[in-house]
């Protein structure tokens, strides 16, 4: 099959995957969409991986199957900030995003880098920053605004939390789930990205520690959301989450890299 025709192909199974990540992460009262989403995209980016042996068709992928979704939000900031934008979105963005590219990441930090897998981690890097902060930012501070009413403030750790689980508990409160979950989850990102960049340890970990509690205190500015302590707790381990991830990562990329240099070696001297 010629490259062209691929490219072609890639960008409209991009938009067709568009639509369906969000009628299924979306239109069910569970996270079963959201689960949905995350295997067809792992499934789907295995098989295109297995195909074409190309990272830059998954970075066409995604790109397609998320601009018009980070699009809409950018449209809603600038122009209909009334318009309110949940956790679904988000994490439809970051299940698809990373299923899609899972492959292609396991893949390199086996050790099977190229020019091309330079240029995809380049380029997914960059869009994926951008999309997720213009995702995070619409979320966080545009969407649902209330005016000065909505400048609560709770300062008792714990408070928010244990009702949720109780409202989970008793109820089944699916809006409690995706709010503790989603406080987690859409961290998760921050915690690996500034991982990624900072590599002093103690900078990276103080730095996460401000970013929550500048997130609220700006919540509160803005009067777009009531200002917890708990929202912080739940950001800040989402972001250790993340932290841990990456150095995760790191540890079992060296001890693969190790493997294969010990292996070569040893095939030399043989």
């Amino acid at each position: 099959m010629k490259e062209p025709v691929k490219k072609v192909i890639s960008a409209i199974l991009g938009l067709v995957l568009a639509a369906v990540n969000y009628y299924m992460g979306t239109l069910l009262d569970n996270f079963t969409g959201i689960f949905i989403v995350f295997f067809m995209n792992l499934i789907i980016g295995m098989t295109v991986l297995k195909v074409t042996k190309n990272y830059i068709y998954h970075l066409m992928i995604t790109v397609c199957e998320n601009i018009f979704l980070v699009w809409m939000n950018l449209f809603i900031i600038l122009f209909r900030p009334a318009i309110f934008i949940g956790y679904e979105g988000i994490l439809i963005f970051l299940a698809a995003t990373v299923a899609m590219n899972m492959p292609c990441w396991i893949k390199i930090y086996l050790g099977q880098k190229n020019q091309l897998s330079d240029i995809y981690l380049k380029y997914l890097t960059g869009f994926f920053t951008v999309a997720y902060l213009i995702l995070l930012g619409n979320l966080l501070f545009v969407s649902g605004r209330y005016g000065a009413a909505s400048r609560q403030v709770s300062l008792i750790p714990f408070k928010t939390i244990v009702s949720y689980l109780q409202s989970i508990f008793y109820s089944k409160n699916y809006v409690a789930i995706v709010n503790i979950v989603g406080n987690i989850v859409l961290f998760v990102p921050i915690g690996f990205v500034f991982s990624l960049y900072i590599k002093n340890r103690l900078l990276n970990f103080m730095i996460l520690f401000m970013v929550p509690i500048c997130i609220e205190i700006l919540q509160f500015i803005m009067a777009s959301g009531v200002t917890d302590i708990d929202d912080v707790i739940l950001n800040i381990f989402g972001e250790m989450i993340g932290a841990l991830l990456f150095w995760l990562l790191i540890f079992l990329q060296g001890k693969i890299t190790g493997k294969v240099s010990n292996d070569k070696r040893t095939v030399s001297e043989a």
